[in-house]
């Protein structure tokens, strides 16, 4: 049975948000996981992608592997998405991301190098759902995050518990309107970064010599986030791992 995307939860309210963000996801859909599925894994996603929609986001660039036994909807899946989003799907392919160079051939093409100060929703999960009253939040979120002189910064979309208990754990956090601001460092890929950042780390840096990485949350780990005895350290040795590279913002509604 063909499943639709699922319309998004009737009365949300978009203010006007002054700031928009890009779209990059690479993630990988199956039901062979570790935990048992509730949900048929592609419904998951695509409600997900769905609740994206009604965002302030101008570009969607989507590389979306689908495991074998969902092949068959691939024709569907690339119908409801170019249909949902027009001229905002800017690049849909059925891959995902996994290396340095395949990054490196991306970014280039839009112009990472050139446009730091733009702000990308940077995802490799399938099922995060954006749920919320209204935009509001997002958008302060987006505005200060915007305004933000740092060089490289990010606001934190996920995890909201813990993402807050961190945000005092490194250096003293600031509370700016509705959302709290602090330095450390974090890769977690359900974030929105500013291009500038993104660029670093997926361009930039040098990763070890054939790596293949489905998420950046391990390239660089802070030792005052994770602990002195960490399980596994940075997969980037020659990172600095003691200091914060970025200014990080929590929305303070989950």
């Amino acid at each position: 049975e063909t499943i639709g995307i699922v319309p998004p939860p009737v009365g949300r309210r978009k203010p006007h948000c002054p700031i928009s963000m890009d779209l990059i996801l690479s993630t990988f859909i199956t039901n062979q996981r570790a935990r048992t599925n509730r949900y048929n894994r592609l419904q998951v996603f695509r409600y997900a992608m769905r609740s994206y929609f009604d965002l302030p986001i101008a570009n969607f660039y989507l590389f979306i592997e689908l495991d074998k036994e969902f092949s068959s909807e691939r024709e569907n899946l690339e119908e409801e998405l170019f249909s949902g989003l027009g001229g905002r799907l800017q690049r849909l392919e059925f891959t995902r991301m996994l290396t340095q160079q395949s990054w490196r051939s991306f970014m280039r093409s839009i112009g990472s190098g050139f446009h730091s100060g733009r702000l990308v929703f940077f995802l490799q999960n399938d099922d995060h759902v954006f749920i919320d009253v209204d935009t509001s939040v997002l958008c302060d979120g987006l505005m200060r995050l915007h305004a933000e002189p740092t060089k490289f910064k990010s606001l934190h979309m996920s995890h909201w518990p813990e993402a807050l208990r961190l945000s005092g754990k490194v250096s003293p956090p600031q509370r700016i309107g509705s959302i709290v601001r602090t330095n450390l460092t974090l890769l977690d890929a359900v974030q929105v970064f500013n291009l500038g950042f993104l660029h670093h780390i997926l361009v930039k840096l040098e990763w070890p010599q054939g790596l293949t990485l489905p998420r950046i949350d391990e390239l660089i780990r802070q030792r005052a986030v994770w602990g002195e005895n960490l399980q596994r350290s940075s997969l980037l040795s020659t990172s600095n791992t003691e200091t914060s590279m970025q200014a990080f913002f929590v929305p303070l509604r989950e």
